[in-house]
């Protein structure tokens, strides 16, 4: 009888944390987990065939979380008036978005050097019966992947911590789907892995 191999199970898509300066906060939702390269076209007189793609500069979109709208005194909006006030400093945050697998494996991306550029507040409709929601915009200097790539060598993010996909058991407490808008605090730190930014690894 053939080998059917071994199942190697997807992570679900609503276990995850989200960190923040060292404060665990109870996201709805998280996106832009993502980076992109601009790719510059160079034409060489006499080659017909193709065209020639170059590497250009790497950009990455801003980390937009969602989580529900509970008081007026928003933590998220707090954090907010704390970037855009003239009296007070500006010290730019790290973090991290920490995927939950099964088995008690992990993913983790860390941010780097980020300040929050944008809230946003709830969308009122008297036609529609849902929960109100709030969110933050956090505009960075690299997003990358702990724990993953080839050798290579990079500038390492602020925060180091537990390895990737499939590698390590996850630490602190994980938040699902919640709508809530209470913090609570968690540690960044975990088991040693790479730093892994399109295709280049160091470790921390």
């Amino acid at each position: 009888m053939a080998n059917p191999g071994t199942r190697i199970d997807a992570f679900p898509a609503f276990h995850f944390e989200v960190d923040i300066g060292g404060t665990s906060y109870p996201f709805r939702s998280a996106s832009g987990l993502k980076s992109e390269t601009k790719v510059y076209e160079v034409e060489e007189g006499g080659v017909n065939t193709h065209v020639h793609k170059m590497v250009g500069t790497t950009f990455f979109p801003n980390l937009v979380l969602r989580q529900g709208f509970c008081n007026a005194s928003s933590p998220l909006y707090t954090m907010y008036l704390d970037f855009v006030s003239e009296k007070k400093p500006k010290k730019r945050i790290d973090g991290f978005v920490r995927q939950i697998g099964p088995n008690g494996t992990s993913a983790k991306w860390v941010f780097q050097q980020g300040w929050i550029a944008k809230w946003e507040g709830p969308e009122l409709d008297a036609t529609k019966n849902e929960i109100s929601i709030e969110s933050i915009e956090i505009v960075h200097e690299g997003i990358y992947l702990v724990g993953a790539g080839s050798t290579g060598a990079l500038g390492t993010p602020s925060l180091t911590g537990s390895a990737g996909s499939g590698a390590t058991s996850a630490t602190g407490k994980p938040s699902t789907a919640s709508t809530g808008s209470s913090s609570t605090s968690s540690s960044s730190s975990g088991s040693g892995g790479t730093l892994n930014f399109l295709g280049q690894t160091k470790k921390p």
